[in-house]
């Protein structure tokens, strides 16, 4: 009991460090989106099913449309038919669109842009809005509360949970954010599509 409760006041330092109760897996150490995040960054995301994206065709600019992604993954484009998008990096199915329109097209050149993200995280417990949050960009867990109406009077920011999909298992993973305001420094969690936040409620 002794070694556990030193283990928990070291982490409490560390600001926005995970805390561990017994059965709790860790947040890795670079408590990020990984790729997920690099991507978003370089505006590169890779897409999902119910993304907008919009094409635009340089040498037939007749052809530009919006387009989304169905539930199967694809998109019905002219010239081509299905064609599958999900799952791809926009840059890659960018690419993929210019060599199956060289055949139709003198001027093969194809921009695909991201208009609209099926990507997002959900909100419950005591949070100003619970409910779903677009993912539109690289996200802190934090600023994804705040997006949802921030804490409220009886938050307890101590008892935050984050549940995230992985290879097919949810796993759950504890946040202390008490000292995310009051530290000069903290470490930050960014989230991941589809995962969920839970802030409790403090006893009193």
């Amino acid at each position: 009991m002794i070694a556990w409760a030193a283990t928990v006041a070291a982490v409490m330092l560390t600001g926005c460090a995970v805390l561990r109760s017994p059965g709790d897996p860790v947040l890795p150490p670079e408590a990020g989106g990984g790729d997920w995040q690099q991507s978003a960054v370089e505006g590169d995301s890779t897409l999902v099913a119910g993304d907008v994206i919009a094409l635009s065709f340089a040498g037939a600019p007749e052809l530009d449309q919006p387009q989304r992604i169905r539930p199967d993954g694809k998109v019905t484009l002219p010239l081509l038919n299905d064609v599958t998008a999900a799952g791809k990096r926009i840059s890659d199915f960018q690419d993929e669109l210019r060599e199956l329109y060289t055949e139709h097209l003198k001027d093969d050149r194809v921009t695909v842009a991201l208009q609209q993200t099926a990507n997002a995280v959900y909100l419950s417990g005591d949070v100003g809005h619970p409910g779903k949050i677009p993912l539109d960009r690289p996200m802190t867990v934090i600023e994804a509360i705040m997006e949802g109406g921030g804490f409220t009077d009886y938050s307890d920011m101590r008892n935050v949970t984050l549940l995230r999909r992985e290879q097919d298992q949810q796993h759950r993973y504890k946040l202390d954010l008490s000292s995310t305001f009051s530290e000069p420094s903290s470490k930050v969690t960014y989230v991941k599509p589809f995962d969920v936040i839970h802030v409790g409620t403090r006893r009193f």
